[in-house]
């Protein structure tokens, strides 16, 4: 898969050590494009982007998009600060989540050594939700940014199309039948 981010992108936004386990990173990366940025665009504009950064990193079509940028709407000045931004908060999130555990043969274990302690489970959900919130604010910059441009990016479209909503819808509950 290609990776949108990097460490180094990561640690533009939030401070996290460039020595950290690459394999675990890259996963959370993974996952954040799959399951943070795939159903904001849709699969076939996720796709389109994939294969744009994969022909060139600078990004030829997508890169106001991926960067961010400053755009006038309305007669009014924006600024989104791209997904790119967006993609460095939610796999901080991810990491943060799992940075405590590793994943052994004989389980799941949480490293401990002589020389760190663990934070509080209380302390890393903090940390977690405003990484999670700092990315939700990027997200709906990029929705603003996306709609606004529309006509430049047409499989945006797409996408509104495939928005889920959650949850169940019950039209009716007929006595008889309970």
């Amino acid at each position: 898969m290609t990776a949108l981010i990097t460490l180094a992108d990561i640690r533009t936004f939030k401070a996290i050590s460039s020595n950290l386990n690459s394999l675990k990173l890259d996963s959370e990366i993974n996952e954040a494009q799959e399951f943070d940025l795939r159903p904001i665009l849709g699969d076939e504009f996720y796709l389109a982007l994939i294969n744009d950064f994969a022909a060139s990193p600078s990004l030829t079509t997508y890169s106001d998009l991926f960067n961010g940028s400053t755009y006038t709407y309305s007669g009014n000045t924006y600024q989104h600060d791209g997904i790119k931004a967006m993609l460095c908060y939610y796999a901080y999130a991810r990491y943060l989540n799992n940075s405590n555990t590793n994943a052994t043969a004989f389980g799941t274990v949480i490293k401990l050594n002589d020389d760190s302690e663990p934070i509080s489970e209380k302390t890393l959900a903090r940390l977690v939700g405003q990484a999670i919130g700092g990315a939700k604010i990027f997200e709906n910059r990029l929705r603003d940014y996306l709609t606004r441009n529309s006509s430049v990016y047409p499989l945006w479209e797409c996408s509104k199309d495939n928005q889920k909503t959650g949850g169940l819808r019950i039209s009716s509950v007929r006595k008889d039948k309970i």
